[in-house]
């Protein structure tokens, strides 16, 4: 199972908000190659940051490309799929982006955001998302 996570999982440990460590707990735990965010994701982090804390901003960028954390682009394309959903499930622009992302990679979405509670994919939260995780390794091999 990969994970995307979504923009406020991201603000939640740059900015110091209350689900700092959760968040903290997900990326100790979770190997990094499992992780994904968009570039939808990453620019938000960006707008939020940079202007007020770039130093923050430049160390985010440099954990990410030193821990090789993935991001995905959709392409114009796509943008048809985001507008579909935010009428389907009443949820914003940037909702709807996250969720088209990981409905087309097959992505678990890892979200403080319980909009994402509507939808048939649904989110898990950084804490489900260990628990999901060290679910998977204590399971006995199948035969």
């Amino acid at each position: 199972m990969k994970y995307l996570l979504d923009a406020n999982i991201w603000l939640d440990l740059l900015l110091g908000r209350a689900g700092r460590d959760e968040v903290q707990l997900l990326l100790d735990t979770v190997p990094n190659r499992l992780l994904v965010m968009t570039d939808f994701a990453l620019h938000t982090a960006g707008i939020y940051t940079a202007k007020r804390s770039p130093d923050v901003y430049m160390q985010f960028i440099e954990d990410l490309i030193r821990n090789e954390i993935g991001v995905v682009h959709m392409p114009p394309t796509a943008l048809r799929d985001v507008v579909q959903k935010m009428a389907a499930y009443s949820l914003t622009f940037d909702d709807a982006f996250q969720y088209v992302a990981a409905e087309r990679f097959d992505l678990s979405l890892v979200s403080f955001d319980s909009d994402f509670d509507r939808t048939p994919r649904g989110r898990i939260t950084p804490a489900k998302g260990v628990e999901l995780w060290i679910a998977e390794q204590t399971r006995p091999p199948s035969p």
